[in-house]
């Protein structure tokens, strides 16, 4: 029983110590991601400070070449735009765009800068015309003056800053200065400029603070196995966000977080720890463990040898207590009479008996949150199953009728396994059932469930969730998605003859972000069935060690289609069952047909 628990305890110290160097991964990656947004700002504040200088010391002799030709160079040398254009009020290009790596024609740069410059020489008592063409690619000389802003022009996605040289204040506008950035690469350019300057000599140890850059297929790190990195960044790029607790390269096995920024959204970006620090430690506490389990032992044996004659009966009652937590019944108590130290041993058992029982009474409680396995609404069938991988777990699913003939359904994983995991989850379904009898929108609840998560963070947990909620209308099929950070649903055509994803994702729940929900809306048809589910279902691996992935669970749907979707789902349940080598994570499916 001591090494049961020993070594249950060295798993949850592993997933424990993997969980925080991912979290330092995530916030060393927000970090970043967050600089970019900051370097934006103290970019533009320069570039505002540079020109309001030369304003002030030119006034309306500024368009001299001479002042013009040491602006140009000022600016090339700090700024380094990838294309610098300065028009006066005749639509004249006055700096040469000698590196000409974007625009081709400069027709519309010119007439978007005459009509601004033609709006604003006018007095605020004259009536100002509207300047249509910087309307339409939104440019508002308000609110995007003096900011690194982006900006649509044709195929090329920019990044945009401008300013008017002469007297402004009094509406003496001699020329609109233009400086374009491509999107992607300034993006590239900062991180790897902030990557050499603060990340180089800060990370030991075989740390990597690796980007992936999607346009290219380009991985910037020295990384020997950088085909393997490709394949995992390509993935979190299209999922937002994605953990792995064991990643195989060539040299070793990595904890791996991905994510594609908020800001940096043309990268992805990878921190990489290798796994033998945590085995390091791991190796250490095993070793201490192992001393005390050899002093456990040798008491143990002197014990025996000492008291031979009154062990039988003990050893009795030790073995009944085995059998009964084989059977799981965890009432069993021993009752040892016969000298102190077997008392005391006896209260051990009966301590480690109680836990057990705990943890049992847990677990029933637990399943007792879920709802059916099944449910009917209209054309609607749904069918459902959850696998924890340990006693207790952190998936969770819910549904119920949003209105006569709607159906909403949710489905969720909290980050981490055990009672931890399984806490959050007990809160969501009180958020659930709280706002689900006044139901008022997806939005309404999901914002919910993510503050309620949130105030938990706050207060000092860790944990986070992923979460997917859905309304069907029985009638229609219409169907409306909120995606925070969970695995993108999977529609399985009519007759099982192809499959897709529903394209959604968003930021996790925790985060105290309602603004980055997206409302995906898309159509149930008859005969077609949707397939909600958690990471553990396609994140398995099998025999070989190579892990299901989201494709191998798009053609293993497909492989297991039936016409009967109870006969459905206990297909795919076998043949997952049968492909995975063994259970890594909570699993839980959900399939819904609409009949025809």
């Amino acid at each position: 029983i001591m090494g049961s628990i020993g070594l249950e305890y060295l798993d949850q110290k592993k997933q424990q110590l993997i969980y925080e160097a991912q979290t330092r991964g995530i916030n060393i990656l927000y970090s970043i991601d967050r600089n970019f947004q900051i370097f934006l700002e103290d970019h533009a504040l320069y570039l505002s400070g540079l020109v309001n200088r030369y304003n002030k010391q030119y006034k309306l002799d500024i368009l001299s070449p001479e002042t013009l030709k040491r602006m140009r160079g000022e600016i090339l040398t700090t700024a380094r735009p990838e294309s610098i254009q300065l028009y006066n009020e005749s639509g004249q290009n006055l700096i040469e765009d000698s590196r000409r790596t974007i625009f081709s024609d400069y027709t519309i740069n010119s007439q978007i800068a005459l009509e601004i410059l033609n709006s604003l020489g006018r007095t605020d008592d004259q009536k100002k015309e509207p300047s249509a063409m910087a309307d339409k690619f939104g440019i508002n000389i308000v609110s995007k003056k003096r900011d690194i802003s982006f900006l649509t022009l044709g195929t090329h996605e920019l990044y945009l800053f401008f300013e008017f040289l002469g007297v402004p204040e009094n509406y003496q506008n001699l020329a609109m200065l233009q400086l374009f950035w491509r999107k992607e690469d300034l993006q590239r350019n900062f991180f790897e400029k902030f990557h050499a300057e603060n990340l180089a000599d800060y990370l030991t140890g075989g740390t990597h603070v690796i980007a992936y850059y999607p346009k290219d297929d380009l991985i910037f790190s020295n990384h020997p196995d950088k085909e393997s990195l490709k394949s995992f960044c390509q993935n979190a790029y299209n999922n937002q966000i994605i953990r792995k607790p064991g990643l195989p390269l060539e040299t070793g096995n990595y904890s791996a977080v991905a994510l594609r920024g908020l800001n940096l959204d043309k990268l992805c970006l990878l921190y990489l720890m290798p796994l033998t620090r945590i085995e390091s430690q791991l190796a250490d506490l095993q070793m201490q463990m192992a001393g005390l389990a050899a002093i456990f032992l040798l008491l143990t044996y002197m014990m025996f040898s000492f008291l031979a004659s009154q062990f039988i009966a003990p050893v009795a009652e030790i073995k009944n207590a085995i059998d009964s937590i084989d059977r799981r019944d965890f009432s069993y108590r021993l009752t040892i009479d016969s000298s102190r130290e077997f008392k005391e041993l006896a209260h051990t058992f009966n301590s480690t008996l109680e836990t057990l029982k705990d943890l049992e009474t847990a677990r029933i409680v637990q399943e007792n949150l879920f709802p059916a396995r099944e449910t009917d609404l209209g054309s609607l069938r749904l069918v459902a199953s959850s696998q924890p991988f340990s006693r207790i777990g952190g998936d969770y699913y819910d549904f119920f009728s949003a209105t006569d003939k709607a159906l909403g359904v949710f489905i969720g994983d909290v980050s981490g396994h055990g009672i931890s995991a399984a806490l959050i989850m007990a809160m969501a379904k009180a958020t659930m059932i709280h706002e689900r009898l006044n139901f008022a929108g997806i939005d309404k609840l999901i914002n919910a469930i993510d503050q309620t998560i949130f105030l938990n963070r706050k207060s000092g947990t860790r944990e986070y969730m992923t979460g997917l909620f859905l309304t069907i209308d029985s009638d229609t099929g219409d169907c409306q998605l909120l995606n925070r950070g969970h695995c993108m649903p999977i529609l399985i055509k009519r007759d099982g003859c192809s499959s897709e994803h529903v394209q959604s994702g968003g930021l996790p729940l925790g985060y105290n972000a309602p603004e980055r929900n997206q409302m995906v809306t898309f159509r149930l048809n008859p005969g077609e069935t949707l397939c909600l589910y958690t990471d553990g279902m396609a994140e398995v691996h099998g025999g070989n060690g190579t892990a299901l992935g989201y494709e191998g669970l798009k053609q293993m749907l497909l492989e297991c289609w039936s016409d009967q979707i109870d006969t459905y789902l206990q297909l795919l349940l076998q043949s997952h069952k049968n492909w995975a080598k063994k259970q890594d994570d909570d699993q839980t499916v959900i399939l819904i047909k609409r009949n025809k």
